[in-house]
Order: structure tokens, then C-alpha cells, then sequence
């Protein structure tokens, strides 16, 4: 696999391609929301050892990401925004929400650090997933709520290449995030930086393991 630095560079090229050709969704005042709550729960990795109790939390934490799904989207509706929540979503699901021009912002829900998020069956979607698979460059926001540890020396943000704007990715820099949120929690998730094209110093000075 090609090292950190390469990726970034070859996801920044792609961006600035995209851009260049002017290959957008649809804009944020008219499109969807697209919500995606993953059901791999942190119990789940422990596989055949999981006890009764590790297989109960397992299901309350599906279950809380669903309902949080669910209520994101009353919200949304009631706003007369359109969105489709995808529960249990897949890595098809996420290319297909990346090709879909009708969709212009991405809320993802799960487990996860800063760059990943847990899919179906625990296949992580990656920062360098969502460049690859990015068919055009979303108008509106991506929503990380998930946690947002730095797990890598480049950490880049999860859905900073899907956006015609960088600085539209929200999540909880560094943060541990419950299934179940709390004000508390709602409030670390916030805008992680003002760089609209952002660079691989920057993301070396603000989203790096040393």
C-alpha cells in the first residue's frame, strides 16, 4: 500500500481535478442528506469469546445508532430537508452515496476513529476510501458521529475528499463518543478546521500521531 504522504497527494490531485471540471452535486439548498449507521459494535470484535453480556451491550449499541439515525432524520424532515438514512450500511452503500449527485451532505454514525468508520460485517470505509470512490464533490457538510481519536501519523479527517470544501467535515477531534449522546457530546462535534483546500503541512500540524 502506497505510504500516508502518497495517498494524500493522490487524493489532492483528484480534488483539485474535480474541481477543476466543475463535478458537484447537487447544491446544499436543494439537496439530500444521506445518513449512514453502521451496526458493528465494539463487542462484535470479540467474536466467539463474547460473553451474554458483551452480546446484549452489542445490541444496545445497534440499536442506539439506529435511533439516533432516526432521529436525525425527523429532524431533517421536519426542516423539509430530504434524506435517507442507511441502516447497517454497507461499503456498496458508501460508493453509491458518493456517486449519487442528488446527495450533498453525508452524516455517518458509529464506531470509529478520526479517519474510519465502521461498516457492515467491520470493514472500515476510509478517509482514503471516500477519495478513491468520490465520483464528484458533495456541496453541503460530513457529519462524523463517531469518535475522533487520531489513529495514524496522517489522520486525515474521514470526509474531508467527498466535499468541495474542507472545511465542512465536523467531528469530535480527539474525542471518545458514546452510542448514546449526550449535550456534552453533541457539543464536541464541531468544525475542525477553516481550510478549504487542505494541505498535507496542515494536516500534518493538526491531525498527526507524533
Amino acid at each position: 500500500m502506497a505510504n500516508e504522504t502518497v495517498r494524500f497527494k493522490r487524493a489532492l490531485k483528484k480534488w483539485d481535478t474535480l474541481h477543476a471540471e466543475k463535478a458537484y452535486s447537487a447544491p446544499v439548498e436543494s439537496g439530500a442528506v444521506a445518513i449512514l449507521a453502521s451496526d458493528r459494535a465494539l463487542a462484535d470484535e470479540k467474536g466467539e469469546q463474547a460473553s451474554k453480556e458483551d452480546i446484549e451491550e452489542a445490541t444496545n449499541e445497534r440499536q442506539a445508532f439506529l435511533e439516533e439515525a432516526q432521529r436525525i432524520a425527523e429532524t431533517l424532515t421536519a426542516e423539509g430537508v430530504d434524506n435517507q438514512i442507511f441502516p447497517a450500511f454497507t461499503m456498496e452503500n458508501v460508493t453509491d452515496v458518493l456517486a449519487d449527485r442528488s446527495i450533498s451532505s453525508v452524516i455517518t454514525i458509529g464506531n470509529g476513529n478520526l479517519s474510519e468508520v465502521w461498516a457492515h460485517q467491520g470493514l472500515y470505509i476510509s478517509w482514503d476510501f471516500v477519495a478513491d470512490n468520490a465520483t464528484h464533490l458533495k456541496t453541503g457538510y460530513f457529519i462524523q458521529r463517531q469518535c475522533g481519536q487520531l489513529a495514524y501519523h496522517l489522520s486525515v479527517p474521514l470526509g474531508t475528499f467527498a466535499l468541495t470544501d474542507h472545511s465542512n467535515v465536523f467531528a469530535a477531534h480527539g474525542k471518545y463518543l458514546p452510542p448514546v449522546l449526550t449535550p456534552k457530546h453533541e457539543a464536541s462535534i464541531m468544525q475542525l478546521h477553516s481550510e478549504r483546500r487542505l494541505g498535507l503541512e496542515t494536516v500534518k500540524r493538526l491531525f498527526s500521531v507524533e
